[in-house]
């Protein structure tokens, strides 16, 4: 559907078929449209057009989410898909609008396609590296702008590949004209949606609507298991959903994940009758199943490797018992088994997410939509046994009303057809690409950041939870498919598990990770995480269809964020939308449950985004907003050292921060402190939160000194002088300023004057034991942006060394402060802290010595087993959950000694961890050297300086960072006037009577001494009125404000012809016999002619003049124009004079064909009486000119014509058979 705004108001197009929720929610969308104009995010015309590509409400909500693509030119705009999603009071409960601003102006190339579409799938074919076997033909087009066209397959492609024409957005929010293909591969590994410039030819994007899963793994110490002998139950279960009985399975039940957790039983189920109210055989909507085989209305599964095609039958009662033996090979395959299991769990899967909203509406995988909204004919075909690959699986999902697909493999000598939990996996590709943007886009989760995998894998575990379950037990995916076990351990980096030291997994991880798949587990873990933070609020329940426990609202609230979260999500997006979709569905009652769940895994209040197509521009934090206020000052500070910006340390966030000289954000995290402001001193600050569903309301206090600042002297005066003789500039000499330090030195090092993996200068790194571990500076995981010091954790025996620079005490109350985060495995791997005063030759522990922990200290000590290096030291190990502050008070003996510091890093022989960060080292206490100046802008003394204004600024820094500023200017005056030099010029009018020039048309070498600034001219625009020569002062200025001038003279012509136009070639009709008067062509408005000064042109001459009669023949007519300025322009067109046949109706056979009523006021009925077939009339005026030509072939006796919207006055009206004609005259009152 198309909606149009008109400037400020907007008019609703449709007038009928709509429900009252849509039409109100087509309103909201064009008043949240409207909002982008008055923010100036979009103009009134790039709001004036788009299309809803799907809408439906949500059944479990009542939120109406719509999906819109911003349109030009009558084409969608691929990129700028967009929702607005509003609640049943018409209220906006959100919206993301993703248009782009002066769209029109920024299409590139042409509007019109330079290739066919058979020519783009051409290109898009070799793209691909497909072979094309048989000529590309064109099935089906319409005449629509997009030309929707459907192409014959033609051995590229198993289905007929479509393709329309739009817009694809491109970097800068360019746009391109693009065919939009879809190409279901014959391999049927791939089904890519293909976009191919429309006048290249070249491939600018391309999706892949399957979904690979890519399930091999690369852990090395993976044990396989045999298959548990578990005795299959021969008693059927009867689940009672409903009272249409769809038959008997024998599978793997939910929530089994698979042979190794339970044997198969005899499954009579009475499907959900919510779901599939006709059973799981049925199509036609008529209790009774349509098919005996696995085929029904939600899915058709079959086997596609080397019997393809082959389907169960279960009979007319639908019993579906077949053996299995667990080792697959080609003797046994157990086909039937196997396939009862796929389809099975499909129509499980199916009735389940339709439960919690993946329905008909929003989209889901049904033949028959049983009149419940969305398109139909889109059943999942589940191939079991696929043969186009090994140790995988994948799902296709092209838009609502395409087929899907779901592939299984075997793997080796196991059969991932028995992988529940793999294929909910899969079945999960189509629900997170149906839901995400709309059912009509199927290309909303293409970003580096998008979370597909993720939700897959957390879908296969929701539905294979059982009450024993907990949430330190380890889940995995992928056990069976591989033979691994009931405890193997899996195809993802980590176990699915909440405790931290066996899945350490954060948003930082993902910029390491592998997409889609590592990136993915991410997610899940997360998901993970706010499951069970749910499950331990509201408990489990095992009823997943009815049930209130905290696994059930999990599945409501992930399934309802897909269709409110943008398209392209990212991770922030994704929480968001669950916050979002709690609001909507349980009024907002587990915002802090959902938060502590993210938070906990680094996707807190203050994480950070960044753009959804990158893993590694993100941010992760570890905020919520729950609890009361907390709040630990920064430190000290000299007077000098500017604002101090982005400041925190106040918890929950959502507060506000204040005090002398502090600015607060108003984000609820951060503020700024300006230490001059405050002044030299103490200060409290102050951090409150105010109460909500999270927070309690309450204030937390700390302190802030403020030092003597550094004080500066000598500073130079601001220098005034006039240039030295003959130059253009003077000698200045001045004493540089000096300055005074009042502030403790201090050493800093924060990584960030450098560009990774390189380590500041004067910092090294060893490795003691082995080579393994490796010290780097990441930009990533950093406590201050960008960079921290990082040390991974491998599953090895390894030891390294981070070594700071030698940094020389000056205190005995010296500190040694850092920010330290730790990952690691709790007990086994860990870092220590040492330090040395000979230059390495001997290292002791910081507590040997060294110093004591007042804050931030060792949490733990190392295993003597297992080939640890630091076996049985004290040290940081396990997870410190984020940034933790270290302070060492150094040992008062340390003073006056060059000291260095140590990171250790150690791991024994087994188990990873993430690994170590360090970040904002900074030592106390320091030798200061006397404060050092620089010049950093400006000339030296005893130079040249120029005439203007030169600014001479100087840094003076005391040794610990603090830094004072000395600036004055020195100004050279000039004097002396540029000498102006013209020329005269003559300029021509264009198309519009105008002309423009420039002071550089008419300089003819104006000079100066230093140097020309500008150039002006008192007239730049000339137009008709100015034809002639005009008077034109030319003005110069140089850079010191002087300035002359001189005049020269402009003439002005016109050399264009004016722009006429003849009329088109004429036919006109006489009666026999009469003569036919020429008009006066310009008096008609037939013809015209504009010009860029004449106004009106009254020189004219047509030839033949008007009023020339002619007879019955083909004349050339000739019409010439010339304006004032004497520019002439000639056209000529072609006149043909016709003859009528006499007035009277002789030539039909009983003379009777009647008009009437005649005169007539609008209306004229055409009666025939004859036996002739009329085929049309031609109404013509009494100047022969066609007014009106109307079909007549289908006329039976009579016909009506209409004429009400001609001028009165007298007509003809010839009216013609197969073999004669007669003419009759109107009077039109």
């Amino acid at each position: 559907m198309k909606k149009t705004i008109l400037k400020s108001l907007i008019l609703v197009l449709g007038v009928c078929c709509f429900t009252a929720q849509a039409q109100f929610s087509h309103k909201i969308v064009e008043n949240e449209l409207l909002k982008l104009t008055k923010q100036n995010k979009a103009t009134v015309k790039d709001i004036s057009s788009w299309n809803i590509t799907s809408e439906h409400t949500s059944s479990t909500s009542g939120i109406h989410h719509l999906y819109l693509r911003q349109v030009v030119n009558g084409l969608e705009i691929l990129g700028t898909e967009s929702s607005v999603h509003s609640m049943s009071d018409q209220s906006v409960f959100q919206s993301h609008i993703s248009f782009i601003k002066d769209a029109q102006q920024k299409v590139k190339g042409t509007a019109n396609p330079s290739i066919t579409a058979i020519q783009a799938v051409q290109k898009a074919a070799a793209h691909l590296g497909y072979v094309i076997g048989e000529p590309l033909s064109v099935l089906q087009k319409k005449n629509t702008p997009s030309q929707e066209t459907r192409i014959s397959s033609s051995g590229i492609s198993i289905s007929d590949i479509p393709a329309r024409l739009m817009y694809h957005r491109l970097e800068k929010d360019n746009v391109v004209l693009v065919w939009d293909l879809s190409i279901e591969s014959i391999t049927k590994t791939e089904w890519y949606n293909v976009r191919v410039n429309a006048n290249t030819g070249e491939v600018v994007d391309k999706i892949n609507w399957t979904t690979s899963c890519n399930l091999t793994h690369s852990h090395q110490e993976d044990k396989y298991f045999a298959t548990p002998g578990f005795l299959e139950n021969e008693t059927p279960v009867l689940e009672e959903y409903g009272a249409i009985l769809t038959g008997s399975y024998r599978v793997i039940a939910m929530p089994t994940e698979s042979p190794y957790f339970g044997p198969r039983t005899l499954e009579t189920t009475a499907v959900n009758t919510t779901a599939s109210p006709f059973g799981w055989h049925d199509t036609d909507g008529v209790i009774g199943a349509e098919f005996t085989v696995t085929r029904g209305n939600n899915v058709n599964a079959y086997e596609d490797g080397n019997n393809s095609g082959f389907q169960p039958d279960g009979g007319p009662t639908l019993v579906f018992d077949f053996p299995f033996n667990p080792i697959f090979s080609g003797g046994n395959e157990s086909e039937s088994a196997a396939i009862t299991n796929l389809f099975y769990w499909n129509n499980l899967i199916h009735d389940l997410i339709y439960i919690y909203g993946f329905d008909e509406a929003s989209g889901n995988f049904q033949s028959n939509n049983y009149g419940n909204g969305g398109l139909g004919n889109d059943f999942v075909r589940a191939e079991a046994q696929d043969g186009s690959g090994t140790c995988n699986a994948n799902f296709s999902t092209p838009t609502d009303g395409n087929l899907p697909r779901m592939q299984m493999f075997i793997c080796n000598t196991q059969d991932g057809d028995f992988d529940n939990l793999v294929i909910v996996h899969e079945y999960g590709h189509g629900i997170s690409n149906r839901l995400t943007g709309g059912a009509g886009n199927s290309g909303c989760l293409s970003g580096s950041e998008q979370m597909g995998e993720g939700w897959s894998d957390w879908y296969g575990l929701l539905m294979t939870m059982d009450a024993s379950d907990t949430s330190t037990q380890s889940r995995a995916v992928g056990t069976y498919l591989f033979g691994q076990g009931a405890g193997g351990p899996g195809i993802r980096p980590f176990p699915y598990n909440t405790d931290m030291a066996i899945n350490p997994q954060t948003y930082d991880h993902i910029k390491t990770a592998a997409v889609p798949h590592g990136v993915g587990s991410v997610w899940s873990t997360m998901l993970w995480e706010m499951t069970w933070g749910l499950i331990d609020v509201y408990g489990f329940d095992a009823d997943f269809y009815n049930g209130t426990g905290g696994n059930n609202m999990a599945l409501a609230l992930v399934t309802e964020a897909l269709k409110l979260q943008p398209c392209n999500p990212g991770f922030v997006d994704g929480r968001d939308a669950i916050l979002a979709a709690d609001v909507a569905l349980y009024g907002g009652a587990n915002q802090c449950t959902i938060w502590d769940a993210f938070a906990k895994r680094g996707l807190g209040v203050s994480a950070i985004q960044g753009s959804s197509a990158s893993r590694s521009d993100g941010t992760e934090a570890f905020d919520t907003p729950s609890g009361v206020a907390a709040f630990t000052a920064p430190s000290d500070v000299c007077e000098t050292i500017g604002v101090l910006t982005n400041l925190g340390g106040g918890t929950p966030p959502g507060g506000v921060y204040s005090g002398p000289g502090v600015t607060d954000n108003g984000n609820g995290s951060t503020f700024s402190f300006d230490p001059e402001i405050a002044g030299v001193g103490i200060h409290l600050i102050n951090y409150e939160v105010f109460a909500s569903a999270c927070a309690t309301a309450s204030t937390a206090s700390d302190t802030i000194e403020v030092f003597e600042s550094l004080q500066v002297t000598n500073c130079q005066a601001d220098i005034f002088v006039n240039a030295d003789a003959g130059s253009c500039g003077a000698v200045i000499t001045f004493s540089p300023p000096v300055g005074t330090s009042g502030c403790a030195a201090e050493y800093a090092e924060n990584f960030d004057g450098v560009t990774a993996p390189s380590l500041p200068v004067g910092w090294t790194f060893t490795q003691e034991v082995g080579t393994v571990i490796t010290w780097t500076t990441v930009n990533s995981g950093s406590n201050s942006s960008p960079n921290a010091a990082f040390a991974n954790n491998p599953g090895s025996a390894n030891l390294s060394s981070l070594i700071s620079s030698p940094i020389a005490i000056a205190s005995t109350s010296a500190q040694l402060l850092f920010k330290n985060n730790y990952q690691t495995e709790s007990g086994f791997d860990g870092m220590v802290l040492e330090f040395t005063i000979n230059a390495g030759t001997t290292w002791n522990d910081i507590l040997n010595g060294g110093g004591t922990f007042s804050s931030g200290g060792y949490n733990g000590s190392l295993s003597t087993c297992c080939s640890n290096p630091l076996p049985g030291r004290a040290a940081w190990t396990g997870s410190s959950g984020g940034f933790v502050d270290t302070v060492v008070n150094l040992n008062a003996a340390l003073d006056g000694q060059i000291v260095q510091f140590r990171w250790r890093m150690g791991s024994d022989s087994s188990v990873t961890g993430a690994g170590v960060w360090l970040d904002d080292v900074r030592v106390s206490g320091i030798f200061s050297p006397e404060p050092v100046t620089t010049q950093i802008s400006g000339l030296a003394s005893g130079s040249v300086f120029p005439v203007g204004t030169t600014i001479n600024s100087f840094e003076i820094e005391d040794g610990s960072g603090n830094i004072a500023t000395c600036t004055f200017e020195v100004t050279v005056m000039d004097n002396i006037n540029p000498v102006a030099v013209g020329q005269n010029i003559t300029v021509s009018l264009d198309a519009n009577g105008l002309v423009t020039i420039l002071p550089f048309d008419v300089d003819n070498g104006s000079s100066d001494n230093c140097s020309i600034d500008t150039m002006a001219l008192d007239i730049t625009n000339f137009a008709c009125a100015d034809l002639g020569p005009n008077t034109v002062t030319l003005t110069v200025t140089d850079g010191s404000g002087n300035s002359n001038a001189t005049q020269v003279t402009v003439t002005v012509e016109d050399t264009l012809a004016p722009v006429l136009t003849c009329p088109a070639n004429q036919v006109v009709q006489i009666v026999q016999g009469e003569m036919f008067t020429i008009p006066d062509y310009f008096d008609l408005g037939d013809a015209s002619a504009i010009d860029n000064c004449t106004n009106p042109i009254t020189n004219i001459v047509q030839s033949p003049a008007a009023g020339t009669e002619f007879p019955e023949g083909i004349y050339t007519i000739e019409i010439t124009v010339t304006d004032a300025s004497g520019n002439e322009v000639t056209c000529d067109f072609e006149l043909e004079v016709e003859e009528l046949l006499s007035i009277g109706d002789q030539t039909f056979t009983n003379q009777s064909v009647v008009l009437f009523p005649n005169p007539t006021s609008g209306e004229v009925t055409i009666l025939n009486k004859s036996d002739e077939v009329l085929q049309s009339v031609v109404i013509t005026d009494v100047n022969g000119r066609i007014i009106r030509i109307y079909d007549l072939s289908a006329m039976e006796n009579q016909s009506v014509i209409l004429l009400n919207d001609i001028a009165s006055g007298l007509y003809f009206a010839q009216i013609y058979s197969e073999n004669a004609s007669v003419v009759k005259r109107i009077v039109k009152k």
